[in-house]
């Protein structure tokens, strides 16, 4: 026999050495394994018990802590099944099955949960069921809680319910933002939206940064009061409107044309009228019935009264 088959064969003998106390003691176990599954069927779950504990001493392997859960369970030591199965919870499909089907055996163990901002609805694996501030009680396990709530960006997370730990989740959800695209037709007003305070140029000013959902935009003059107020909805991630106008535009039809603003006999001059009473080629004018003379070049001046409406242009 040359060298290298003599080494081979050393080899060979090793291994079959090495293997075979394994295979006595997979027997052995196995053995155990069958012995105690007698032993419930008959009923006889402390000395199952009894037989588990006194065979293994050490780490539990998958199939004597399975029978194990199953005599606890019998003698009405869910919890302490329950605590067996967390110890490995995620080690095989069997131990999460057999963990799920124990939790029913226990008693719903509150959960309190929480948001920023407050008030987010709760789902609790698809499921709504209620407001975050609260507690919730949940059957011990695995569950999906996600909280929602309108201009705000849902927030989901995994929890394990533990009956012998607090348990517990809280979360702050990001804002969901729009912007909103504000026109007035004078100075000096400011834009209040929930909280935030714009300066407004005459035309369009773009406030950006607002939170999505509905709020309540308030037109301040300089003394800080509110003039006219808009309701919008701010789409998350879009842009909306609002505007106020105080006055109305008319303008003659003919390029060319002039118009002369006749004011009342004994009228005050209304704010925004200055010099109304001289000719122009628009007239910026607050709500109300005017008389309003229109010249074009080689026609009789037409004397009419309009009708000013807030926001509006006309033509003559």
């Amino acid at each position: 026999m040359t060298r290298s088959a003599t080494a081979l064969f050393s080899l060979l003998i090793l291994l079959a050495l090495l293997a075979a106390p394994a295979s006595a003691q997979d027997k052995k176990t196995q053995r155990i394994y069958d012995r105690v599954a007698k032993l419930q069927e008959s009923g006889k779950h402390d000395k199952a018990l009894e037989m588990l504990n006194k065979s293994f001493t050490e780490a539990l392997p998958e199939q004597a802590r399975l029978l194990k859960v199953k005599s606890l369970v019998a003698t009405d030591k869910a919890k302490d099944a329950f605590a067996l199965l967390v110890e490995v919870k995620d080690s095989s499909d069997n131990i999460k099955n057999e963990l799920a089907a124990v939790a029913l055996k226990l008693p719903k163990h509150p959960v309190k949960v929480t948001s920023t901002p407050e008030g987010a609805d709760v789902f609790v694996d698809g499921k709504k069921v209620g407001t975050a501030g609260g507690n919730f009680e949940l059957v011990p396990g695995w569950h999906t809680i996600e909280l929602m709530k309108k201009g705000y960006k849902r927030q989901t997370q995994t929890i394990f319910v533990d009956p012998a730990k607090a348990a517990f989740m809280s979360a702050t959800l990001p804002a969901r933002i729009g912007s909103v695209q504000v026109t007035v037709d004078q100075e000096g007003l400011k834009a209040r939206v929930n909280g935030q305070t714009t300066a407004l140029g005459k035309g369009t000013t773009k406030i950006e940064g607002v939170q999505a959902g509905q709020h309540k935009v308030e037109f301040v003059n300089a003394k800080g009061e509110t003039v006219h107020t808009a309701n919008i909805d701010v789409p998350a991630g879009g842009e909306t409107t609002a505007s106020f106008a105080k006055f109305g535009v008319i303008r003659p039809s003919s390029k060319g044309a002039t118009l002369e603003l006749i004011p009342e006999e004994g009228a005050a001059k209304k704010e925004g009228a200055e010099d109304e009473e001289k000719e122009k080629n628009e007239l910026r004018l607050e709500p109300g019935t005017y008389t309003v003379v229109l010249r074009e070049p080689g026609n009789y001046p037409v004397k009419g009264t309009i009708n000013v409406k807030a926001g509006q242009d006309q033509t003559l």
